[in-house]
């Protein structure tokens, strides 16, 4: 099966691109209305000893659209099951036999199921469990033989698209499951755990599972690229820009505007968020961009700048007495070459004691200047956190008009559904009444025909 898709390929992401290729194959062989527990009880039903052939998995894959049919009421092509017989058999009948493995056949179905992706890392898990048995084990435990088999059934799926190459190999995928692992088996708590925490082999099973969630998923903000109103699928807001968000397609093609650039940390959400979540995402956005990088910059110029200016003073006074260190030196060499042994020492003394009284009357002095240098200092850090002041009170304000513009469109949203629950009001008071009308026309007739058979 050679699938086709106008537009795919020119997705960035290689993960998203896969994802969205796999969503339009997941649609083609309309796997999206099944459900994980419908397969099983079907595919068993119909398979022998492990291996299934294509007319077996046929009239097992028509048993289970039919049951689909029954719960869902959608519309299923007569050519699905062919679809979906032949995607099976090219991802793992490589050799032309006719028959390909049961299990296999299990992994493709439940990670191209509609089932919620809770529900298809439970299914993997009791797949592999079931694997481990077959190798001699009877506890619920996974072992790395049967992970193995399981992710090499998992890395066939994006290889049917062409975008295997970039999920990495099984065996790191392996390794990153039995991490700490000391008896190399693994129970469903950590199984589901290592799932969850998407590794690289299966990032392309979770991104699939955001893009089907959030297909008719309605976002009451606008696109910061393309100005598309409202944002139906996924949606993703800068981090680092404030009330900015992008579409799926404008974030996908890494769309540049004048404000956000494609290098900015995004979040991607595939639900409409609540009331309290959107203003609690716009108030994380805003602490970050009011907290701007140049505030912790000038922070750390006045640290240096102080630092700085006490290192100057400390080297000044170590200058200063290294200099009338060296003059006492000077002084003390022409008193001994001047005057006999013996009073230079007095002299010596004297000489000293007269620097020391000297340095008594300096230090205020120096103290003085370095407190006057200080209050300097303190004074323009003071200005500069005015300054600073008034530049988080403007871009406080930018916040709180952005808040008050999402409050303004989320009370027009409530306004309008108000509206449209008053209007579904009016016409159930019209139903009521003109069902009111009906009933007493039918009881007219009813007397009517009773009087008539009355007369007769």
């Amino acid at each position: 099966m050679d699938l086709e898709i106008t537009g795919l390929n020119d997705a960035c992401a290689a993960v998203y691109r896969a994802a969205l290729k796999l969503r339009s194959l997941q649609k083609l062989c309309h796997m999206h209305i099944v459900l994980i527990r419908d397969l099983r009880s079907t595919l068993w039903a119909v398979g022998n000893l492990g291996n299934i052939s294509q007319e077996n998995l046929k009239q097992g894959l028509e048993q289970l659209f039919q049951g689909a049919l029954h719960k869902l009421p959608v519309h299923v092509v007569p050519e699905a099951t062919a679809q979906t017989t032949r995607l099976l058999f090219k991802l793992y009948d490589r050799k032309k036999t006719g028959f390909v493995l049961l299990r296999s056949v299990e992994v493709a179905l439940i990670v191209l199921s509609g089932d919620t992706l809770s529900a298809k890392h439970k299914a993997l898990f009791q797949l592999a469990v079931q694997c481990s048995r077959r190798q001699g084990t009877e506890d619920a435990l996974v072992s790395q033989d049967s992970l193995r088999n399981i992710l090499e059934d998992l890395s066939q799926v994006p290889a049917v698209v062409q975008e295997s190459q970039v999920f990495g190999p099984v065996e790191a995928a392996i390794q990153s499951c039995f991490t700490g692992v000391i008896s190399g088996r693994t129970g469903e708590e950590h199984f589901v755990s290592w799932m969850q925490s998407e590794p690289r082999l299966l990032l392309w099973l979770s991104s699939l599972y955001r893009l089907s969630v959030s297909e008719a998923v309605q976002h009451r903000v606008r696109c910061h690229a393309c100005r598309a109103f409202p944002i139906t699928g996924l949606r993703y807001r800068c981090v680092k820009c404030l009330n900015v968000h992008l579409c799926q397609t404008c974030f996908l093609s890494k769309k540049r505007t004048r404000k956000h650039k494609p290098s900015h940390p995004v979040l991607e959400y595939c639900s409409q968020p609540s009331w309290k979540e959107s203003v609690a995402s716009l108030a994380s956005s805003a602490r970050h961009v009011l907290l701007p990088r140049r505030y912790t910059s000038r922070e750390t110029e006045r640290r240096r700048a102080f630092i700085a200016g006490s290192n100057k003073e400390r080297h000044d006074s170590a200058q200063q007495e290294s200099e009338n260190l060296k003059g006492m030196d000077i002084i003390v060499s022409e008193n001994v070459s001047s005057t006999p042994p013996s009073p230079p020492v007095l002299h010596l003394n004297m000489e000293s004691k007269s620097l020391q009284t000297d340095e008594s009357d300096i230090q205020p002095q120096r103290k003085m200047s370095l407190l006057q240098k200080d209050l300097s200092i303190t004074q323009n850090a003071m200005k500069d956190l005015q300054r600073d002041k008034g530049l988080l009170e403007k871009e406080f304000q930018v916040w709180k008009k952005a808040a008050e513009s999402e409050h303004d469109s989320l009370e027009d949203r409530c306004t309008e559904l108000e509206a449209t629950v008053g209007v579904l009001i009016q016409h159930n008071q019209q139903l009521e009444q003109e069902l009111g009308q009906v009933r007493h026309v039918s009881g007219e007739i009813q007397l009517e025909k009773k009087k008539n058979r009355g007369t007769w």
